[in-house]
């Protein structure tokens, strides 16, 4: 299944670089956006991949770092 978002999400898509992956849930047309961003998503699928693992190890450190300072 591939990664589409509804505009709640939208902060967590866009920090990723993923925001175009986002479909408004106001959407008139909701149905067609839906069909047209699974199909660009898959075309896309490394590059999700490539953006999310570069994302993941840039932030990972960052969450990890209060409770290795014992800040919790």
């Amino acid at each position: 299944m591939s990664y589409l978002c509804a505009n709640n999400r939208f902060d967590f898509a866009a920090s990723l670089g993923l925001d175009c992956y986002v479909i408004s849930t106001a959407s008139l047309q909701l149905d067609t956006d839906l069909i047209e961003t699974a199909a660009f998503a898959k075309q896309q699928r490394r590059r999700i991949i490539t953006q999310y693992e570069s994302a993941r190890r840039r932030y990972t450190p960052l969450l990890l770092e209060s409770f290795d300072h014992g800040l919790f």
